[in-house]
């Protein structure tokens, strides 16, 4: 037990100070001045300033004026364009006050940006015949700034926030608290943009054997169709029959990706000849891992996998190499280039009714073109998607070498971008620069009730003195004052699938019409994203990096892993849709309000000594220990009274004074166990030396002339009153 103890009070004397520390740790809230925070990286050497001139909105049609922004004298031709007959007058780029009050109406005085704080990153000055009486007005510009994809987390950029995990980009012209002596936590609502994005396994594969030339149009040797279960497990029915209708609030994506992939490999086995129309509704007779050589010189089309990294494509036969030379006409097939020929009826002509039905696919897809469509429009995009190839010869993955081959998935995906309020945590280290400012999380935002989600609001296309006269609506949160204003649609609602931008048709890079990027810029990357983005630079005007991978390790690396999945593909298409979303938009929200130094609450952090109570655990121990037989101590005084008796006379009979005078003055030994005082009194002046004798100038008296005798003397005093507690006890 003494060992124990004696272990016990060595660790606890070692290890109880290590617990202690100096900390900076939240204390108290209060509500501080915040300020601009520059971004010192290539994003805010890269932003251009805001312009000094009116904000401007071209609706993309010569001559015709955005809702609410006619210009007196005009005459308008309802149900065309808002054209104006007289040639003097000029459009206006400028938007009206009532449009910009709805569209800012609860938005102020927030930290939430409206559709006009979402513009584009660059521009210039601008000069157009048709607007604004030949006066300059901003337009937007799109420059890539840095390539993201290799960083993860989310990220503060200039008037952005990146999330490289899922992706997403929210809008904040970024400031933070000003003079902090150590660090400070705060919570803001943004609006958020991301691409909801989901993808379906086709269950079918490419099997692509590395050809020895190094020609890009001449590395691949040879491609087969693989079916994994595609065409072999192809559902009954017909796919074409079973879309349902969109819907802008909330389009099920993953259910429509799904039904792509369906119809994808439906028509796949009509131009394959794989069955036909009727049989393929009752079930396909065909076997898992059957090939289809897809080398021979009227596939062509195939040979979009040059690149050998991930790939999308137009939701259409090209990849099949199938002929573009026949469309439906109501019920019927007709040959469209060269010879107009009708082949009646369509089920008997497979391929060609494939290929009529393959150029209808993405407006199908997409909700363009349905039964059901009123007067509305479709806000989501489809397109294949092609891994990353994988060696399956067993030989090294990291080499494409001459003879090796390589299986591609592929995969049908359905994107529609998707606007919400979010809250995002944010923590400042004390330094003003953006450096410093670290966003911890980002979270949907919570509402307690139903009532209390955002109203949401956007043009209506189809309103009289409208039509077809908006690129792009304008959207965003409103003030429930506005709900139900004529030429808008309303939704309260969590979040908001953003209207399409009428115009786009893919994504070449170019530049905006206008300074509001927020209208048409994020259908246009998602666009582009799902269908051509991932192709050569040069298709861009070397405006885009190479998002393939094929010729950046990094991406290459990455892509490998995650295009191996569906979940993984579409994570990959939301990933460079925020990279190029973050280069083309700034935002110009700031914290609260205009006001160029606005106050805010913050979670104030300040240093602090703090204890680990970890670090006191073997010094708790031995408390407890000693406190036991403390109180152990105490339980055997009250039941023995005589205990501390016997313990003052044990320690009268060792204490070394009194077996010393002892040993020298036997006489003195009745005194021995007499209390401290009286033996003070009666012995307490004698002299003794134990070692050495006297200085033989001392007056005192002399002590025995040899300590030896003393000592011996002691002991023998000593012992037998030793013997005789011993005895009593």
């Amino acid at each position: 037990m003494n060992i124990v103890l004696t272990l016990l009070a060595l660790i606890s004397g070692v290890v109880t100070p290590l617990g202690l520390s100096d900390q900076v740790r939240p204390l108290y809230n209060r509500t501080v001045r915040f300020g601009y925070v520059p971004d010192l990286s290539g994003f805010g050497n890269a932003t251009m300033y805001r312009p000094d001139m009116p904000l401007s909105r071209d609706c993309h049609i010569e001559t015709a004026f955005c809702p609410g922004a006619a210009v007196p004298g005009s005459v308008y031709h309802q149900g065309i364009y808002n054209t104006s007959a007289n040639d003097s007058l000029t459009a206006t780029t400028r938007i009206p006050e009532n449009v910009t009050a709805i569209f800012t109406s609860a938005t102020k005085n927030s930290s939430v940006a409206s559709i006009l704080d979402i513009q584009y990153r660059s521009w210039v000055p601008f000069v157009n015949k048709y607007f604004d009486n030949h006066q300059p007005y901003p337009k937007g510009q799109f420059r890539h700034i840095d390539l993201l994809l290799s960083r993860d987390g989310i990220l503060a950029l200039e008037g952005i926030i990146a999330d490289m995990g899922p992706g997403g980009i929210g809008f904040r012209n970024h400031t933070a608290p000003l003079g902090l002596p150590h660090s400070a936590e705060w919570d803001e609502d943004l609006l958020w943009l991301e691409p909801d994005i989901q993808c379906a396994d086709t269950n079918l594969s490419l099997e692509l054997t590395i050809g020895d030339k190094e020609s890009r149009y001449e590395r691949i040797k040879s491609i087969y169709l693989v079916d994994d279960g595609g065409v072999a497990n192809l559902r009954k029915g017909n796919p074409f029959d079973s879309w349902p209708t969109p819907d802008y609030f909330s389009p099920d994506v993953g259910a429509r990706a799904d039904l792509a992939a369906w119809a994808s490999n439906f028509l796949t086995a009509l131009a394959l000849n794989v069955t036909d129309v009727r049989s393929a509704r009752n079930g396909i007779k065909s076997d898992i891992g059957r090939r289809f050589n897809m080398t021979s010189p009227t596939r062509q089309g195939i040979y979009e996998w040059d690149s050998l990294g991930v790939v999308t494509d137009y939701l259409t036969g090209h990849w099949l190499g199938v002929s573009e030379a026949y469309a439906m006409n109501g019920t019927h097939l007709e040959k469209v280039y060269g010879n107009a020929t009708r082949l009646d009826p369509p089920e008997d002509h497979p391929y060609e009714y494939a290929s009529a039905l393959f150029k209808d696919f993405p407006f199908k897809c997409s909700g363009l073109r349905h039964e059901d469509q009123n007067n509305t429009d479709y806000n989501m995009e489809c397109g294949y998607f092609s891994s990353a190839p994988s060696r399956v010869d067993g030989g090294n993955k990291n080499i494409m070498e001459a003879g090796s081959k390589w299986k591609v998935r592929m995969y049908t995906c359905v994107g529609a971008n998707k606007a919400s309020i979010k809250t995002a945590s944010f923590k400042m280290n004390g330094t003003a620069t953006l450096d410093s400012m670290t966003i911890q999380s980002v979270r949907d935002k919570s509402y307690a009730t139903e009532s209390d989600y955002p109203l949401w609001a956007f043009e209506d296309w189809w309103h009289p003195g409208s039509e077809g006269a908006i690129r792009g609506p304008l959207w965003g949160i409103v003030d429930n004052a506005y709900a139900g204003t004529p030429g808008y649609n309303f939704s309260r609602a969590p979040h908001l699938y953003l209207p399409f931008a009428r115009g786009t048709s893919g994504w070449d890079a170019s530049d905006g019409l206008d300074i509001l990027a927020g209208v048409s810029v994020a259908d246009d990357i998602l666009t582009g994203v799902l269908e051509n983005i991932f192709q050569p630079v040069s298709d861009f005007d070397d405006k885009l990096p190479r998002y393939a991978g094929s010729d950046n390790l990094i991406l290459r690396k990455r892509w490998d892993t995650m295009s191996q999945t569906a979940p993984g593909a579409a994570n990959i298409l939301r990933l460079v849709w925020t990279d190029i979303m973050a280069s083309a938009v700034v935002g110009t929200k700031q914290s609260q309000s205009s006001s160029a130094d606005s106050t805010w609450p913050v979670t104030m952090y300040g240093r602090v000594i703090s204890y680990d109570i970890r670090y006191a655990i073997p010094a708790m121990l031995l408390l407890g220990v000693w406190a036991i037989l403390l109180v152990g101590s105490f339980i055997m005084a009250a039941i023995d009274r005589r205990l501390p008796w016997h313990l003052k006379t044990l320690l009268n009979d060792t204490s070394v004074g009194r077996v010393a005078v002892a040993g020298v003055r036997p006489d003195s030994r009745i005194l021995l166990r007499e209390s401290t005082s009286r033996w003070l009194d009666e012995l307490g002046h004698f002299q003794l030396a134990l070692g050495e004798a006297f200085d033989k100038d001392s007056d005192a008296d002399k002590p025995p002339a040899q300590d030896v005798r003393l000592r011996r003397n002691s002991l023998a005093a000593s012992g037998p009153l030793l013997e005789s507690h011993s005895t009593a006890a």
